[in-house]
């Protein structure tokens, strides 16, 4: 039977053709999607992700913080993702658009969380970080991913900041 139908085959070349075709279908799909996911890091620099920074200035030591606009400067700075800082509604029209594949918010509390240090009860800095995997879950994910990055990252500056303090604050009562 099977060779029956080989010898059909080769007499009607049409039917061949579209043999090889189905055939050669799966090989287009997997190639597309390979090609699609090869890089998928390499392009980072242009994935649209709104900042929103609603901080409030906040004094430590005498000396003001603006922690939020710091960090907001240093991320529209930054080539690994495309931040732009932007309004809370901009941003959220944005992101239901799909013209940001995230929006970073920066809590109204940012900076005065940091001068708790040194306080009974000190609060962790947080950054607020919502996606639209609904408009491209591969872009969420990677968006998610360098918030916890950049969580870390901010970690440690924070740390650093700390520390400072803390030095400051046992030179100060040394001095006293």
């Amino acid at each position: 039977m099977l060779k029956a139908e080989f010898k059909y085959l080769m007499k009607n070349k049409l039917m061949l053709v579209v043999l090889f075709v189905i055939l050669f279908i799966p090989s287009i799909y997997a190639g597309t999607f390979l090609a699609s996911m090869w890089d998928p890091y390499g392009q980072l620099d242009k994935l649209p992700v709104a900042v929103v920074n609603q901080d409030r200035s906040a004094t430590m030591n005498g000396k003001t913080l603006k922690l939020g606009q710091q960090l907001s400067d240093n991320l529209t700075e930054q080539q690994a993702l495309k931040f732009t800082a932007v309004s809370a509604k901009k941003a959220d029209d944005g992101l239901n658009s799909g013209k940001y594949y995230a929006i970073y918010t920066i809590p109204a509390d940012f900076s005065k969380d940091a001068t708790t240090i040194l306080t009974d009860s000190p609060h962790a800095m947080q950054l607020k970080l919502e996606t639209s995997s609904g408009h491209n879950l591969m872009a969420g994910k990677m968006a998610s991913g360098a918030a916890t990055t950049m969580q870390t990252k901010l970690n440690g500056q924070v740390a650093s900041t700390y520390a400072k303090v803390l030095v400051s604050a046992v030179t100060n009562s040394k001095a006293a």
